[in-house]
């Protein structure tokens, strides 16, 4: 079935509304959860900025070492995206319910690599890479903290993945208001210990401060209470589904679908691989650099989480057209999905531009580490919008079944532009983590210009189901 671009142009108005409307139901709880997912380690940056710069850097480059490993885990989960939208577009409930339970058992086998990853990284690699031994130390420190945590982590994703393929939102929202609950008094406890206490009003009972360990254990113990909310709300998810499904692992059927998610998984390790090794090299330049590197990323961060969860949405909404055979409603899907993303980011580009120094003096309040975090944040209002349309696109290429145009597009554009460029302007040039920063945009604005113009090639021709 093929479709053409000029029927785009005769859709109505209202088809647009309509569209849109439906980008959000979904969108719209997927954004609170992933904006109260990222305040799990927006809290935990707040809490060790009122301590010094190596506990500030330290989990800043521990959190992205994390994610970057993670990746590899979170990306073969992400593979069930497609399979679960289009299973449900096309009214193929049991199916939809046996990928619940395969998605999580392979969640949970994908997690013990990832564990091992973390310790090796943390104790046999950061202290011999030239950072400052005291940032190394926290940061081993504190990835051991996240390790408790992990399948956790990777639960919650197949079960939201699950959830929202079926416009549920709800329980999405009621987990991370847990979590969170879990997570603010935790951090002020774990990272400060009796200074914590002080803080919430209680007398000091002589808690230790754990710094950037307490940082990683606090969100750890919010996203196994995370975890439980989610995964107690897919039980009740039975429509159309009467007869029983296969529960214990299906070895065939987890190996193809690890191989269907090695792409994306691919893809994941190329972006955040990309903004670890910037860590790495912001650390290189010092402590001072590091932290305000980490403190530049957490607010970027922060605005991500928007297109991020719209870049699902458009995965869900995609899938679901391609499951019952709608090529003309997959395109206007992901299309509406970009401008709606970049619309978004692109106001968030110009906060950053116009408060930069304001931004920064919200996290951190060491007026050294503020004057040095706000010329990244100027930068990083430059990338907002390349940002958010590269999420989605990749999102709507994911859930038209195209998995390796992303992974191709992010690998050029972080290794062969972005690092080898931001890595000229830091050192040889002289600019310092601000050259890193430049070239992460390069990159950037690559990956979005040739996803979105995958994405139109893409649609154009027919398109088709993926199998599990």
């Amino acid at each position: 079935m093929h479709v053409d671009s000029d029927e785009l142009h005769r859709a109505t108005a209202s088809t647009w509304s309509a569209e849109t409307s439906a980008l959000l139901r979904i969108g719209g709880p997927l954004i609170l959860t992933y904006l109260g997912n990222q305040a799990l380690a927006f809290v935990a940056m707040l809490v060790a900025g009122r301590l010094d710069a190596v506990t500030v850097g330290a989990v800043g480059l521990g959190g992205g070492i994390y994610f970057g490993l993670t990746s590899f885990a979170l990306g073969v989960t992400l593979g069930l995206d497609p399979l679960v939208a289009q299973a449900v577009g096309a009214g193929e409930h049991d199916r939809a319910r046996t990928l619940l339970w395969q998605g999580a058992w392979l969640a949970v086998l994908a997690s013990f690599p990832v564990v091992l990853l973390l310790v090796v990284t943390g104790y046999g690699v950061l202290p011999f890479v030239g950072l400052d031994a005291d940032v190394a130390r926290e940061t081993g420190r504190y990835l051991l903290g996240r390790i408790p945590g992990l399948p956790a982590f990777l639960l919650t994703i197949v079960g939201r993945r699950h959830l929202a393929a079926y416009g549920i939102g709800r329980p999405m929202i009621v987990s991370v208001l847990v979590a969170n609950a879990v997570n603010v008094p935790a951090s002020l406890l774990l990272v400060l210990g009796d200074a914590g206490l002080v803080a919430m009003g209680l007398p000091p009972a002589g808690l230790p401060a754990l710094g950037a360990l307490g940082a990683a254990l606090a969100p750890s113990l919010a996203t196994v209470a995370q975890a439980g909310v989610v995964l107690c709300a897919t039980r009740t998810v039975r429509a159309g589904c009467p007869v029983a499904v296969r529960r214990r692992p299906d070895l065939l059927r987890l190996v193809r679908m690890a191989r269907l998610g090695l792409p994306v998984s691919g893809t994941l390790a190329a972006e955040v691989g990309a903004f670890v090794l910037a860590n790495v090299l912001a650390g290189l330049l010092g402590p001072l650099p590091l932290a305000a590197h980490g403190v530049a990323v957490t607010l970027a961060a922060l605005t991500f989480q928007v297109p991020l969860a719209l870049g699902a949405a458009a995965a869900t909404r995609v899938g679901h057209a391609v499951g019952r055979g709608d090529p003309r409603a997959a395109r206007l899907a992901g299309i509406v999905a970009m401008l709606v993303g970049g619309g978004f980011m692109g106001a968030c580009g110009l906060l950053l531009a116009l408060a930069p120094e304001w931004l920064a003096s919200r996290i951190v309040t060491s007026p050294d580490l503020v004057r040095a975090a706000a010329p990244l944040l100027l930068v990083a209002a430059a990338f907002q919008v390349f940002d958010g349309v590269q999420v989605i696109a990749a999102g709507a290429l994911r859930g038209a079944g195209d998995l390796r145009a992303p992974l191709v597009a992010n690998a050029l554009g972080y290794y062969a532009l972005g690092l080898p460029l931001g890595t000229g302007l830091a050192f040889p040039a002289g600019l310092g983590v601000l050259g890193v920063w430049w070239g992460l945009t390069t990159g950037l604005g690559f990956v979005a210009v040739v996803l979105a113009m995958r994405f139109h090639l893409v649609t154009r021709r027919p398109l088709t189901r993926l199998r599990d």
